[in-house]
């Protein structure tokens, strides 16, 4: 079951029992709000935050999501004082152990240290440690007050981007993970980065369309260096680092069939990624291998090659060709992310750890950083 409705349905559950028993707890969840997405803005002038909360609010259901959401917010001059203040505005405790979602505006961003922005939720009991961290162009409460095209709630739609089976060719940041990697060797991290991308509703009224719905889309990450922001990972770097990532998969590329094809195929083929095998090992004090071995299979308008087993062993219908094609593809992508990791002296992939582990204190001693490594990339496709 994905995981947006198993939240979805354990949160209507929750609530029904809280409400059917009259016990002490049937009034204690009357003084809760229950958040599941947050959106952190900074006002540098000022030097202030402004939090916006997506609330639980029971008595009308979502169509896709099964919950209906209200937005609270409050200022304050940290992120644990507008917490106090959005419990003080509304009457009701902020219950953040359903929290999915942590948006930060652009401010919130690169004008104040992400650990003073994040620490509130690094100390909190009750706070998810897998909680999603993405980051928008703009203010956070701006982005909150869009309408999504796939659900009533915001931090759902945000939550849909990054499914259980990794099927989403995009590399999450969560909240435990990105406040490790600040502090660990190389101390670097990245939040993505969400685009808006306005949807026109088909056959709606005038009034029904003044709001438009909006479907989002990552082109690009923030990366931070010892909680403080650097710049932009985008383009062919953002793709290589993707690749790089083990846990995702689902990535497309198009390449020219090869050879003779009946009439009615398109000139080009899509192909989509589904395996892939990252080795990372180094040799001496600076040089890194990268071996990067990657499955393809041609994109169906079924599921004939997704492993079921009742489908029949397929037949080999990519040429060499092809997925030399593939192959040379993403090893342009992947050196494009090693050239950036080198030029912005940021080791986002985390290929410092490769030389510690091996070395230990040994290799401190050296004193280098990701911008004196050699690379050596080898990149296989096969079908």
């Amino acid at each position: 079951m994905h995981k947006i409705k198993r939240i979805a349905i354990i949160l209507l559950v929750g609530v029904a029992l809280f409400i059917m028993s009259q016990t002490f707890i049937a009034v204690d969840v009357t003084q809760r709000a229950i958040v599941v997405g947050l959106g952190i803005d900074f006002d540098k002038e000022k030097e202030y935050y402004q939090v916006c909360a997506e609330i639980v609010s029971t008595g009308q259901t979502d169509q896709s999501t099964g919950v209906f959401t209200k937005m609270v917010y409050a200022s304050g001059q940290t992120v644990a004082q507008c917490m106090v203040n959005l419990s003080t505005a509304t009457g009701k405790e902020m219950s953040l152990g359903q929290a999915i979602i942590i948006m930060s505006g652009e401010d919130a961003v690169k004008d104040v240290s992400v650990q003073k922005t994040l620490a509130y939720f690094d100390v909190s009991n009750a706070f998810k440690e897998g909680t999603l961290l993405v980051a928008c162009k703009g203010k956070a409460y701006d982005f909150f007050q869009q309408r999504p095209a796939t659900s009533a709630s915001v931090s759902f739609a945000l939550a849909q981007l990054f499914p259980d089976d990794h099927w989403q060719a995009v590399s999450a940041s969560v909240l435990l993970r990105f406040l490790e990697k600040q502090i660990a060797v190389g101390h670097t991290g990245f939040i993505n980065v969400v685009d808006l991308v306005e949807q026109e509703e088909i056959g709606s009224t005038k009034e029904q369309s003044e709001k438009k719905p909006m479907i989002y889309k990552i082109n690009s990450c923030a990366v931070f260096k010892e909680n403080y922001y650097q710049t932009l990972l985008e383009g062919e770097a953002q793709k290589g680092f993707i690749l790089l990532s083990p846990e995702v998969v689902g990535q497309t590329f198009c390449v020219p069939y090869d050879g003779d094809r009946p009439d009615y195929m398109p000139p080009q083929a899509t192909l989509t990624l589904h395996d892939k095998k990252v080795d990372v090992s180094c040799e001496g004090n600076d040089k890194i291998k990268i071996k990067f071995e990657m499955e393809v299979k041609q994109s169906k308008t079924d599921d004939y090659f997704l492993g079921s087993p009742l489908t029949p062993q397929s037949y080999k219908e990519l040429t060499k060709t092809m997925l030399d094609e593939v192959g040379q593809r993403a090893k342009e992508e992947i050196t494009a992310f090693v050239d950036f990791c080198k030029q912005n002296d940021l080791d986002v992939f985390g290929f410092s750890k490769v030389f510690y582990s091996k070395k230990g204190k040994k290799w401190e001693e050296l004193n280098l950083s990701v911008k004196d490594f050699d690379f050596e990339i080898q990149v296989e496709a096969k079908e």
